[in-house]
């Protein structure tokens, strides 16, 4: 169970959802909420390559 928590909250499991969000939201014609969900993804996958 650890595991997949720790997948699951990895950010770059994070960035993958957001973009697969923003691309849904993009086909539905919201380009708004697409580019949030982008955004989002962008800062998650910042995250993932921080050195800490």
């Amino acid at each position: 169970m650890e595991k997949v928590k720790m997948i699951v909250n990895h950010p770059m499991a994070k960035c993958i959802v957001m973009g697969v969000i923003g691309s849904v939201l993009l086909f539905e014609s919201h380009p708004m909420y697409a580019g949030m969900a982008f955004g989002y993804g962008l800062r998650e996958l910042f995250l993932a390559f921080k050195n800490s």
